[in-house]
């Protein structure tokens, strides 16, 4: 299992080659995808996965931005609370967005 994780080939292998292509999430992409955060540390996903899937959303005319946050992990938002240094910078700013997209803050003049 380790070598397919450093292969790259851990979904192929459970899903199969067709299942690699229906589990792309490129395929499900829409106009209402937020802005990706992602962890300089990551191991399990690539930064090239990000930019890939943002520069897709760009041609759908979508505005995105992938946030490169420092040494975090995959993940690394999830046990995060206020007044963390990382929720108050990037995972807020990006929650704000979302609120602006759904109508409950104003957008930016």
């Amino acid at each position: 299992m380790i070598s397919t994780l450093r292969d790259g080939t851990n979904i192929a292998g459970v899903a199969g080659a067709d299942g690699v292509q229906r589990m792309d999430p490129v395929k499900y992409f829409h106009k209402e995808i937020p802005p990706t955060l992602h962890g300089t540390a990551d191991v399990f996903a690539s930064k090239g996965v990000s930019l890939v899937a943002s520069a897709n959303l760009r041609e759908l005319g979508v505005w995105t931005n992938v946030v490169e946050v420092e040494g975090a992990a995959h993940m690394f938002d999830i046990q995060l609370k206020e007044g963390d240094e990382l929720f108050d910078g990037p995972v807020l700013g990006g929650l704000k967005f979302l609120a602006r997209k759904a109508g409950l803050l104003p957008e930016r003049q």
